[in-house]
């Protein structure tokens, strides 16, 4: 009898420990969310060429990444880019034949921990052959744009917790023109753009947004701060030789509402909208199209949990077209919009019942009406 009742409870503590396990591993399965985002696109000759991530079911380990798409958003080419720990791309741009990219990494896990990151910036062939990869320690890219003979690279430098906008140009061969930096501490530099000889640079400053002007050799010339939420401007377009920055305007400390401000070449300020969101949300981005309406996308959080896109058209002087919300039902993100074609499209990534978001296009047409979602 002493026999059979052994034989019972093995069996009874071995299928605890198997349901136990299964659990176990269950749970794990669970906490492990799946990212694969496009973060920026950039349009030529109906190719579209685009950055993003993939944490390849890692949260932690997120790697950057390449891809080409053709004009049906079918994948032509993609390659990882698998130096370091974790790796960021976000901006583009495509020179004649060759693309131009920049972003960051960490070395070690040590370094990804304290957010000691190196700003790299890569250019492709449209073989995807490197032809040159150049780092700066200590430093963050976030957008990149042609300047006279090469690429000016602009971001933000960090030393003991303080932080600087940093401006690096390089020639079209990778070699070092110059670097400089700008501000004392909490300063951040996000987008930027050349024109009529002039580097105009956006960010963040000591929470505010800070609009910068350089001569094209990084001379300081100029900078204003317009009072902001605490992520300051986001992006920068120019429209009938006026700048445009996109952001959100602190309401409360816990609510924001999407904000577009327009200076003109000087830095004088001009005039702003504010878009009357029934969440707190910003205009993550904005561009000008061919007729020199404004295209925004804006993020609102819905709830403690979900996000909303938007898609908006404003005209030069700031008049609300439209304002398009997606209803997805689901945690939504929109990261960049380019001109194709008649349309207009736009990258981003959604969140899906499986744990994990995954990356998709959406192109609308010129009165903001979805055409197609891929």
């Amino acid at each position: 009898m002493q026999r059979y009742i052994k034989i019972i409870l093995f069996f009874i503590v071995f299928i605890v420990i198997i349901v136990g396990c299964s659990f176990f591993f269950f749970c794990q399965k669970k906490e492990i969310s799946y990212l694969d985002t496009i973060d920026a696109i950039t349009v030529s000759d109906n190719v579209i060429y685009a950055v993003g991530r993939n944490n390849d079911n890692d949260k932690e380990l997120t790697k950057a990444k390449y891809t080409i798409y053709d004009n049906k958003q079918e994948k032509i080419y993609e390659k990882l880019y698998n130096t370091g720990y974790t790796s960021r791309f976000y901006d583009l741009l495509v020179d004649d034949e060759d693309v131009v990219i920049v972003g960051e990494y960490e070395k070690t896990k040590k370094d990804y921990k304290n957010n000691n990151s190196t700003a790299v910036i890569l250019k492709y062939d449209e073989e995807g052959q490197l032809l040159f990869e150049k780092e700066v320690s200590g430093t963050k890219f976030y957008d990149v744009f042609v300047c006279d003979d090469g690429y000016l690279a602009i971001g933000t430098s960090y030393d003991k917790n303080k932080t600087k906008g940093v401006l690096v140009k390089f020639h079209t061969d990778g070699t070092l023109d110059w670097k400089k930096e700008y501000g004392t501490e909490n300063t951040e530099f996000t987008a930027g753009v050349f024109y009529h000889n002039k580097i105009y640079v956006t960010g963040i400053e000591n929470q505010s947004g800070v609009l910068v002007s350089f001569s094209r050799d990084g001379k300081l010339i100029d900078s204003i701060h317009e009072e902001t939420d605490s992520f300051g401007f986001s992006s920068i377009t120019v429209v009938a030789d006026s700048l445009v920055l996109s952001g959100g305007k602190k309401v409360t400390e816990d609510f924001s509402q999407p904000l577009l401000v327009k200076y003109d070449l000087d830095l004088s300020y001009i005039d702003s909208a504010i878009y009357d969101s029934k969440y707190s949300g910003r205009f993550l981005k904005v561009i000008t199209d061919d007729n020199d309406d404004l295209i925004v996308l804006a993020s609102t959080t819905a709830d403690k949990k979900n996000k909303d896109a938007y898609i908006g058209k404003y005209r030069e002087d700031l008049t609300e077209a439209s304002v398009v919300p997606y209803y997805n039902e689901e945690d939504d993100y929109f990261t960049d919009v380019a001109l194709m074609q008649d349309t207009y499209l736009v990258s981003g990534y959604s969140f899906y019942s499986d744990q994990g978001y995954l990356s998709k296009f959406l192109s609308y047409s010129e009165a903001l009406k979805v055409l197609e979602v891929k």
